[in-house]
């Protein structure tokens, strides 16, 4: 699929939750010099109180199923929440929010959810837990009848961040182009234009195949429509229905803040 209708629509969105500055512009698109340029806070206030709503949210675990009693399907239960947990504090350990945090700012601003559950054992047969929250923005992916044929999730970092996780040194001074894929049966990861690592990956079904360990889903809102743009109004923002209003407004305080 064409991603760049989507992303497109996600950087706009950014601009508008992150508060990017308003410059007023001429009837023909270029600057005027010596002009009085407001931009007003409603995107990001709007934005964090949906994500404040969110948040406070309680997830809860419900398992129910034919063949368990009350006390295996409670044990399921507090299996599921201790994952939760473990995984937060790994989370935690690297410096970064929580997966819930993180999924209630992705909903209202991206309109996408995407994680890697990349749940493995170590050499020492020990549960290595790893369910990665990624953002929607930096993911590519191809759909299939039977689920992905393949995800790539494509950031930039730094040289300490590589050598941690990949064992790659590159320039100190560099930050570079990592681009992490997964098919149904192989992992490779590409620094640069360089391929470091092309190996079997473990994740498979009950029936032995392979699969691409990534959980992509729209928030439900938006259109359904198959245009060629499809992308573009699926999986909507909390922007969706006002975001051509707000440079409007601040293009109209501008002019306001300028006759004054």
């Amino acid at each position: 699929p064409d991603f760049s209708y989507l992303f497109d629509r996600m950087d706009k969105d950014k601009d508008l939750y992150l508060l990017d500055p308003y410059k007023l512009k001429s009837f023909d698109g270029t600057d005027m010099p010596k002009v009085v340029s407001t931009t007003l806070n409603d995107p990001a206030v709007f934005a964090h109180r949906a994500i404040a709503i969110l948040s406070s949210a309680d997830p809860q675990r419900l398992v129910e199923s034919d063949t368990m009693n009350a006390t295996q399907e409670n044990d399921v239960e507090q299996f599921m929440e201790a994952l939760e947990y473990e995984n937060d504090a790994r989370l935690a350990r690297m410096v970064r929010g929580m997966a819930f945090s993180f999924f209630c700012e992705q909903a209202c601003v991206r309109g996408w959810l995407t994680g890697a559950s990349l749940l493995r054992e170590d050499k020492n047969h020990n549960l290595v837990v790893d369910r990665r929250p990624l953002d929607s923005r930096c993911v590519t992916y191809e759909p299939g009848l039977d689920g992905l044929h393949w995800g790539c999730y494509k950031t930039t970092r730094s040289r300490r961040k590589i050598l941690d996780e990949y064992g790659h040194d590159i320039a100190p001074e560099e930050k570079i182009e990592i681009r992490d894929t997964y098919s149904r049966t192989h992992n490779q990861v590409w620094i640069g234009e360089d391929k470091i690592r092309d190996r079997l990956h473990p994740f498979k079904k009950p029936n032995g195949d392979g699969y691409v360990p990534f959980v992509i889903q729209p928030i439900p809102t938006g259109s359904m429509l198959q245009d060629d743009d499809v992308l573009l109004h699926q999986g909507e923002s909390i922007f969706a229905l006002d975001r051509a209003i707000y440079p409007k407004l601040n293009e109209m305080v501008s002019v306001l803040e300028n006759l004054t």
